[in-house]
């Protein structure tokens, strides 16, 4: 399996990832490198940990030195390695996302499109890692 790219999670994956992040991060929202490397072991991911430092890399969207829940998700799910999301993508992080996670109406026809539309701020077709960010808090 691959962190990186087209890996889809399971609602439970991500679940187990949050739960992990939380308790294994001294701020609980953001990671050091050796706090993701810790997650990453707990997780059983122990093939990924030679690469640790460069999956870290491709998920600090922002260069701060940490990452957060969002910028992992946010990297897991651009698979064409765009930098930005299309809505096939949101569709695909959507459909992995627990269901507590979704709105209630989240099957209605259109509500993909309503919910592109309002990460996509400035209506360009595609949803960067800034617009993801502003959506998810």
């Amino acid at each position: 399996k691959s962190l990186v790219g087209s890996y889809d999670l399971k609602e439970e994956e991500i679940e187990n990832l949050r739960m992990h992040f939380k308790k294994i991060c001294a701020d609980r929202d953001n990671a050091t490198l050796s706090e993701f490397e810790e997650v990453l072991k707990a997780m059983n991911m122990l093939s990924l940990i030679p690469f640790a430092s460069r999956i870290f890399d491709l998920f600090d969207n922002n260069r701060d030195g940490t990452v957060d829940m969002r910028e992992i998700l946010c990297g897991m799910y651009d698979t064409d390695r765009s930098g930005c999301i299309s809505k096939e993508e949101v569709a695909s992080m959507l459909r992995a996302l627990p269901y507590d996670c979704l709105p209630t109406d989240i099957t209605e026809p259109g509500k993909l499109d309503e919910i592109f539309d309002l990460m996509d701020a400035n209506n360009d077709g595609k949803v960067t890692f800034d617009e993801f960010k502003a959506a998810m808090q």
